[in-house]
């Protein structure tokens, strides 16, 4: 009985992909969850469809073998235009096999552990990238991110740094590139500790960043005189939509007139 069970659930696993192989004609959406398509330590193909745009790969166990040939065999895949991870120990893996995904668009890795981001940047600095988003993942040295950024300046829309506790010298750095992403519309660098003076230099940026719509700098150390500049800054700024700053150890603050943009709690 135990031996049907286990049939019936690699065959149900299997139909999935083979079916959207031979018969789904639009545009699929594919998860990875918990090791679901590898069942050995050999990978000899990727029962994925391949006309999958949107690959998410959560909460695996790869070996660094696995993690490797998954790789190699991901770059197979020229429709993909998200990719994303979640959750996952990367084993410092070079990364290169990205620069084949030639319409990768949106790259998402969050909350994984031993990215190799030198090979990362290697592997996508020549990709039409609208979405780097690198969140809570301890990267707290950005200065190879920082260095890589600047081949996206015309295509980038979206960076989110959010939880990797860089600090000052971490934003530093990323003040240095933020004026040469001329796409950019959303900035997210959430829970880094970072303290007022190099929060003063983030918005003296940002009338640099004249698309920017989409501003998240909660849970830092934000004051109430930083606040003052911050909003004056704000007021300039033509597309400004979205600007969170709860959690931010403001004080002294009158909120009765704060203006429509800020988010207080989300």
């Amino acid at each position: 009985m135990g031996a049907v069970i286990s049939f019936i659930h690699s065959f149900s696993r299997c139909i999935t992909p083979v079916y959207q192989y031979f018969f789904v004609r639009q545009p699929v959406n594919f998860i990875i969850r918990k090791n679901t398509i590898i069942d050995n330590d050999d990978i000899t193909e990727l029962y994925i469809p391949k006309n999958t745009t949107e690959l998410l790969c959560i909460r695996n166990t790869f070996s660094p073998e696995i993690f490797k040939q998954f790789f190699i065999h991901l770059s197979n895949y020229k429709n993909l235009d998200k990719l994303y991870f979640s959750n996952t120990d990367m084993h410092n893996t070079n990364l290169h096999y990205i620069n084949m995904l030639s319409k990768l668009q949106n790259l998402i890795i969050t909350e994984c552990d031993n990215i190799n981001i030198l090979s990362l940047f290697a592997g996508i600095h020549k990709l039409p990238l609208k979405e780097i988003s690198l969140s809570y993942n301890g990267l707290n040295d950005i200065t190879i991110i920082c260095n890589g950024l600047r081949y996206f300046a015309n295509t980038l829309e979206k960076l989110n740094l959010k939880g990797n506790l860089f600090g000052d010298y971490g934003i530093y750095k990323l003040c240095a590139v933020l004026p040469h992403l001329h796409k950019l519309k959303s900035l997210l660098v959430v829970y880094n500790e970072i303290t007022d003076d190099r929060l003063i230099l983030l918005i003296n940026v940002l009338p640099k960043i004249p698309l920017l719509e989409h501003l998240e700098i909660d849970r830092n150390n934000m004051t109430s005189s930083v606040y003052e500049l911050l909003t004056n800054t704000l007021n300039s700024l033509p597309n400004i939509k979205r600007v969170h700053i709860e959690q931010t150890m403001v004080s002294h603050v009158s909120w009765e007139n704060i203006p429509h943009y800020y988010v207080l709690c989300s």
